[in-house]
This record gives structure tokens, C-alpha cells and sequence, in this order.
């Protein structure tokens, strides 16, 4: 058979979110630029605003810092995941396919080859997770797929979806 590659862990895009700390960090040097250039006649206004602006800037610093360093950590476990074949395959038609609501987000739960899956909307922290990506792509029961996954927590997390042509 013939599979088209739908999802892939490794290949998820950068998000937007990441932007916000450094836009943040930008604000907060542009506060202290405020502060030092415009605010000449009240030193206490000027004393806290500069106070204030350094912290939220180290807030912002150690935001970027902890997001960087725990996606590069995330990107090279899945990448030795990929490179030591260290996942397993269900190769299969879905079957039972339900989708439902779960905490207040749509989950799909099915089976490929008596192994079961669960997707959620979102996903957790460390991005081993089913996210909305490639959720919309488990259409019907009888749909053949390739899924690449590994157990995290005893739990079944899908890391490459492939879809039959």
C-alpha cells in the first residue's frame, strides 16, 4: 500500500506564542527608554517604572529561555526517537471511531489493529500529544492509516500519521 505522510511530530511549525515573551521583552526595554527620556520631572514615577520594567523584562527573558530550551529538548528526543526506531506501528483500518466532548474540547477515541488511540484538540506540555494538526484527518471507520506512536504514561501518543492514497 501506498501511504501519504499527514502528520509528523517532528515537522510541527513554530507557533506564534512563542512571539509573545519577545514582544513582551521589547515592550519592557521601551518602558526603560520611557523612563530614562521622558520622564525627567518625577524621579519616584521614573525609579518605579524602571523597577517594574526590569522585572517584567527578566519575566519575558525567563519565559523565552524555558519555551526554547524544552521544545529543543522535545525536538531531539523525537528525533532519536525517529532515527533509533524506538516507536511502533498500527497499520490498519479505524474502527470504532467516536467523537466526543471532553473537557470542554472534542476527542476522538478509535482503534487501528486492536491498538486503541485517543485524540484531543489540544495537547499536553512536552508536545507528545494528538493535537487539532492531524485530528481532522481520522475521518470514518474503514479509513486505512499508518500510525507511528509511542507509550507515554501507559497511554498510546500518536507521533506520524499516514494516510492511505
Amino acid at each position: 500500500m501506498v501511504y501519504e505522510v499527514a502528520y509528523e511530530v517532528a515537522d510541527s511549525e513554530f507557533s506564534l506564542l512563542y512571539l509573545i515573551p519577545f514582544v513582551f521583552t521589547i515592550f519592557g526595554f521601551l518602558m526603560i527608554w520611557y523612563a530614562f527620556k521622558k520622564m525627567k520631572t518625577n524621579p519616584r514615577q521614573r525609579s518605579f517604572l524602571i523597577i517594574f520594567s526590569v522585572v517584567f523584562i527578566l519575566f519575558a527573558i525567563s519565559i523565552i529561555l524555558s519555551e526554547v530550551s524544552e521544545n529543543w529538548a522535545s525536538r531531539n528526543r523525537f528525533k532519536n526517537i525517529f532515527e533509533n526506531n524506538e516507536y511502533k506501528i498500527a497499520e490498519g483500518e479505524i474502527v470504532n471511531l467516536k467523537k466526543m466532548k471532553f473537557r470542554g474540547n472534542y476527542c476522538k477515541t478509535f482503534t487501528v489493529n486492536e491498538v486503541y488511540f485517543e485524540c484531543h484538540q489540544t495537547g499536553c506540555r512536552d508536545q507528545v500529544y494528538i493535537s487539532s494538526d492531524f485530528s481532522g484527518q481520522f475521518k470514518e471507520n474503514g479509513q486505512k492509516v499508518r500510525l507511528s506512536y509511542i507509550v507515554v504514561k501507559g497511554k498510546n501518543r500518536i507521533i506520524k500519521v499516514e494516510l492511505k492514497q
